[in-house]
């Protein structure tokens, strides 16, 4: 299974997904199939531009849940519908209702709204 977590407002504020997320990477759960190296690995999809990888508060907040800028695709503020399209993804955990929307309405995978509260 391919799963993405989108991070400032859904990883870094709800806490279930926090769980979650350092359940799989403390248990070895690799669970996003990266095409430049042969192995699985978690994954972080942010419309964040690459330039925010040097961001050293935003490799602090990947490195609070196992992750590094490698686990990272930077969509560079495009949809994050388009790659996950491409890319197979069946779960992403978003806070944006609109994003969550656009890929249930345009994408094979699902996305879950957490995080958002109004």
């Amino acid at each position: 299974m391919k799963i993405s977590f989108e991070i400032e407002g859904t990883l870094l504020a709800d806490s279930a997904v926090q769980m979650l997320a350092l359940s799989l990477n403390r248990s070895g759960f690799k669970f996003f199939w990266d095409r430049k190296k042969p192995y699985m690995r978690p994954m972080i999809l942010t419309k964040r531009n690459e330039e925010d990888a040097t961001d050293l508060e935003f490799k602090k907040m990947l490195d609070q849940f196992g992750f590094s800028v490698n686990d990272v695709v930077f969509t560079n503020g495009k949809p994050k519908s388009t790659f996950i399209d491409e890319n197979a993804i069946d779960m992403h955990f978003d806070f944006d209702p609109e994003e969550v929307s656009e890929i249930n309405n345009n994408c094979q995978g699902r996305a879950v709204l957490v995080g958002y509260y109004k």
